[in-house]
Order: C-alpha cells, then sequence, then structure tokens
C-alpha cells in the first residue's frame, strides 16, 4: 500500500507547542505519560530523523529491553527497504510543516507481519518545526480481513467458472448424446420399416396361404416391436411405456393392414405406464390374440367384430382381454395343449408377465382370451 496524503498545510498547520516540551532535552513527565499510554506506536524524531523518544508500544513491537536502543537511531532504517522512500518523503513534508498519512508494512521485530496506518506530524515550537512526531496505528488485521474477503471471493469466482466450465461440458455431451439418440432412432425406425415392407412384399407374393398367414404375423410381430421403440423414445427419460397409447396404437395399425372393412375392433386401456419388458410381452400377446380373432371371427358372412380390453381386475391384478363374434371354442378345446405359434407366444407373454392365459366361449357366442397378470405401478 502506498498512500501517502498532506493532511495540514503550513499556513493553516495548528501549532503542537506545548504538547510536547523539553527541559533540557528531556520531554516532561506528563508528556512522556500521555504517549506512553497510547496503543499506538510513537516516537518523536529530529528534523532528519533520528529517534529522539519512543514510547512503551514502539518497545513492545520492536521487542526491545528499553527506548535506548531506538534513541538515535535513523527512523528510516527500521522499516523494510521498500517503504523507506515512503516514510523519508513524509519526515522530509513534515519538516515543511505539513501532515501526511500514509499505509505501509512493517513485520515486528520476531517477524510477524505487521501492516500499519502511519501518521507523520511537524512539532512546532516558538512557531517553528523543532521535530517531527511519528503515529502507526497497526491495521493488521482489517488487511488480513479484507485479504481474506478477497481470497473468498477469488475462491468463490473460481469455483463459479469451474462450475460453469462443468455444465457447459456437460449440456455439449447431452447435445452429443441427443444427437446420437436422434440417429439412432432414425436407422431403428427405418430397420423396422424396411424389414416389415419386406415381410409384407413376400406375403402378398406367396401362392400358399399357410405362408401368407405367417408372414402377415411377422410383419405384424415387427410392427409391434416398431411401436414399442417409438413409445421408449417418446419417454426416454423414464425408461417406460404409456400402455393406453401403445395399445391403441397397436389397435389402430392392425385395422388399417387388414382394411376397416375387413374387422371391427372396440378398445378400453387403462391408462398405465410398465416396463419395456412388460409393455414387450403385452404388445405381442394382443397382436396375436388380435389376429386370431380376425381369422376365426365371424359368423354367416359377417366381418368379424372384436372387443379388447386392458382394465384393473380379475383374480390376479389386470386383465387383458379379446373377444370375438365367431362361433366360439370347441368343446374339447384345450388351450394349454395348443400347438400354434400364436398360442405359444401367447403362454410365454403370460409367463413372462407372472401371470396366467386363459380361454372361453363367451354367454354370447364367440371366443375370449384372457391374459391375467399382476398390477404394475401406474
Amino acid at each position: 500500500m502506498r498512500i501517502l496524503t498532506p493532511l495540514v498545510d503550513e499556513a493553516d498547520a495548528p501549532l503542537v507547542e506545548g504538547g510536547l516540551q523539553e527541559d533540557a532535552g528531556i520531554f516532561s513527565a506528563m508528556t512522556r505519560g500521555m504517549l506512553d499510554v497510547l496503543p499506538e506506536c510513537v516516537q518523536v524524531l529530529s528534523r532528519d530523523g533520528h529517534i529522539s523518544f519512543a514510547n512503551r508500544a514502539s518497545i513492545r513491537h520492536f521487542q526491545l529491553p528499553s527506548a535506548n536502543v531506538l534513541i538515535g537511531a535513523l527512523a528510516t532504517d527500521l522499516w523494510p527497504r521498500e517503504e523507506r522512500p515512503v516514510l523519508a518523503n513524509a519526515i522530509e513534508l513534515a519538516g515543511a510543516g505539513k501532515v501526511s498519512s500514509f499505509d505501509a508494512f512493517l513485520p515486528s521485530d520476531a517477524g510477524n507481519p505487521r501492516w500499519w496506518t502511519v501518521t507523520v506530524s511537524p512539532i512546532h515550537e516558538s512557531g517553528r518545526v523543532t521535530s517531527v512526531m511519528v503515529s502507526s496505528h497497526d491495521i493488521t488485521r482489517w488487511v488480513v480481513e479484507q485479504d481474506a474477503l478477497k481470497d473468498g471471493r477469488s475462491r468463490a469466482v473460481r469455483h463459479a467458472r469451474v462450475k460453469t466450465a462443468e455444465a457447459s461440458r456437460l449440456q455439449t455431451s447431452l447435445d452429443v448424446n441427443d444427437t446420437m439418440l436422434s440417429e439412432i432412432d432414425h436407422r431403428v425406425k427405418n430397420g423396422f420399416a424396411s424389414i416389415a415392407a419386406m415381410l409384407r412384399i413376400d406375403a402378398r407374393k406367396s401362392r400358399s396361404d399357410d405362408a401368407r398367414d405367417a408372414l402377415e404375423r411377422a410383419e405384424s410381430r415387427v410392427r409391434t416391436m416398431a411401436l414399442l421403440h417409438e413409445q421408449l423414445y417418446r419417454n426416454a427419460n423414464e425408461g417406460l411405456v404409456a400402455l393406453k397409447p401403445y395399445c391403441t396404437d397397436l389397435v389402430v395399425h392392425f385395422v388399417n393392414s387388414v382394411g376397416r372393412d375387413g374387422v371391427q375392433v372396440s378398445h378400453n386401456f387403462h391408462a398405465c405406464k410398465v416396463s419395456a419388458d412388460a409393455a414387450t410381452a403385452i404388445g405381442i400377446a394382443l397382436v396375436e390374440l388380435l389376429s386370431n380373432a380376425h381369422k376365426h371371427g365371424g359368423v354367416d358372412g359377417r366381418a368379424p367384430d372384436v372387443a379388447v380390453s386392458l382394465l384393473i381386475g380379475g383374480p390376479i391384478g389386470m386383465t387383458l382381454e379379446i373377444a370375438d363374434n365367431g362361433p366360439g371354442l370347441a368343446e374339447d378345446f384345450d388351450i394349454h395343449q395348443g400347438t400354434g405359434t400364436g398360442l405359444q407366444i401367447c403362454h410365454a407373454s403370460a409367463i413372462k408377465l407372472g401371470g396366467d392365459f386363459t380361454a372361453g366361449n363367451r354367454a354370447d357366442g364367440g371366443a375370449a382370451f384372457s391374459l391375467q397378470f399382476p398390477r404394475p405401478s401406474c
């Protein structure tokens, strides 16, 4: 710190006469007593800067046995080299009758760091400057607190910069991930669409009814997986699939694929979210049972009429039911003995869901298939 400020002009400087009186070169006992009780370090210098008096605070600061060690010493020699020109200039100003003040560093004799506000004043006697008084007030605590505050601010600024940089890197990483996921989603959709298109073309070319039916079912399964992927992509943050829109999309796609004149489907789905594995099992079973109802539903030339529901209820928790208006199941039909691929897929779905797969005839005619499973967290 370098603050050197003339406080009083020579013309306006109040006389300090009487504040210090010399008696044969020795201050009065009253003056000594007044200076000794001050907490500031006070030295009285000759005009050329030699110490003629030092109070007790000065002795304590320099850790000296008595003031005699300081008497006669050049005041500037007690200060660090970089501070000496500032003090010398202040002594010169005091000799011209001006008061000045500055902040400076002066460690204790033991080497402990100390900062001071130093005031250098002229001492007048009979209207002229006869000596100079140097008063040093310890501001170490204030300086340390200010430095600590600056350090704290610096650390806070550095911390904020680090956090900002981390947030920027994280955002960049998230943007890259979003771009990659979008690209993957696009490629997966194209892959599903290409496979489904090839299966549909093969089904149309096939001359065998069984082969055509197998290819159409395979296409439906691919479409099921494509819709599942779409739902997962929409809910990427949750990792869950909303069953109502998922099952609704499966029904709409199925109706569009067979033609609206070829089947009538009514549906009622409970709003619920499940894991991707559960959604896969439910979706595949739904498509298989829709295909079965389309194939076997309808009597007397009427188009199949299918009712689909996924509701809370049943002995376990939830029930997926597909009912048609066909002739119904044969009396000796045993669902557990069925060898068709569709029935096997439905049994596998029931096992995956921890549930049961049953079938029976409706009271008003037609068959009904049920997939019952524990209710997930909805």
